[in-house]
């Protein structure tokens, strides 16, 4: 079976703007991944390579399919990191700049295949003879090319399919009223409230809850349990997701150096699991 070169290229341009709407329309479907990987991995080194080469007699079959696979590896790092100092890596960024670099390549292609003969036109034809007229050196690149695209495209698949199982943690703070992380409140007078804005961000894989309890210790130099000022409960956060919202206390003894200590407990253990505290004069 063989297929016309601007055929495959329109085929590509067609594939690429499918994956655009399935992304958009449609994140969780299958064809996703089924598209998304030719489209990293092969679409825009063919389109590059077509353009550079569109003559049949520059590149055979075998080194065109391998340049191609090796001019995409090439281009998707360099375009990442153009996004990363212009608009930011995002799916969205990195699917519409692959896009349009697939898009405008193999127009292109096409445009100078256009003044070529039948005679030069590239074409693709799907059939395992060729493979028999090869040296033996050839044929053994071949198996590697199709080793090395199979292992990649598996370690993909691989990466996708395994959940993540990175260090799981939770990153907790405070913030002052206004959002920012100075000019704490530090001088209070006794019966008057102030507040801060706690902060908790859930990296530990999974969806946790949490409870925050305020307490003071009005001496810190002597042996007396801190006074429980107030309890958040119910605190739920999602994988990735973040709490934030504003706490106030309010110190009724006077006396200088007390501790407010802001106790994050996680899964209804007892055991604190992450504290911060802030040093208020009391007058």
């Amino acid at each position: 079976m063989r297929i016309k070169y601007a055929h495959l290229l329109l085929s590509i341009i067609v594939l690429s703007i499918a994956l655009i709407l399935i992304i958009q329309f449609a994140p969780d479907n299958v064809f996703r991944i089924i598209l998304g990987l030719p489209f990293v991995l092969l679409f825009p080194g063919y389109a590059l390579i077509s353009t550079l080469f569109p003559q049949k007699e520059r590149l055979g079959g075998i080194e065109r399919l391998a340049l191609s696979f090796g001019l995409s590896l090439a281009l998707v790092p360099i375009t990442g990191l153009i996004l990363n100092y212009t608009f930011g890596i995002s799916l969205n960024s990195v699917l519409y700049s692959l896009a349009g670099i697939v898009l405008v390549l193999s127009i292109i292609a096409i445009i100078r295949q256009r003044g070529l003969t039948d005679v030069e036109k590239h074409s693709f034809t799907i059939s395992f003879a060729w493979f028999g007229r090869q040296s033996i050196v050839e044929r053994i690149l071949s198996v590697i090319l199709v080793l090395v695209a199979c292992g990649t495209i598996g370690i993909l698949i691989y990466t996708m399919a395994v959940p993540k199982t990175g260090s799981a943690y939770t990153e907790y703070y405070i913030l002052n009223a206004q959002g920012a992380t100075d000019d704490y409140p530090s001088d209070i007078r006794a019966g008057d409230t102030e507040s801060v804005i706690l902060v908790v961000i859930n990296h530990e894989n999974q969806t946790a809850d949490y409870r925050i309890e305020i307490q003071i210790d009005n001496d810190p130099n002597d042996d007396i349990q801190p006074i429980t000022l107030d309890t958040i409960d119910n605190i739920t956060i999602e994988d990735e997701g973040k709490y934030e919202n504003p706490a106030s206390f309010t110190p009724q003894i006077t006396g200088e150096g007390q501790k407010v200590y802001f106790i994050l407990f996680k899964d209804g253990e007892t055991e604190p699991y992450l504290e911060v505290n802030l040093t208020i004069n009391v007058n």
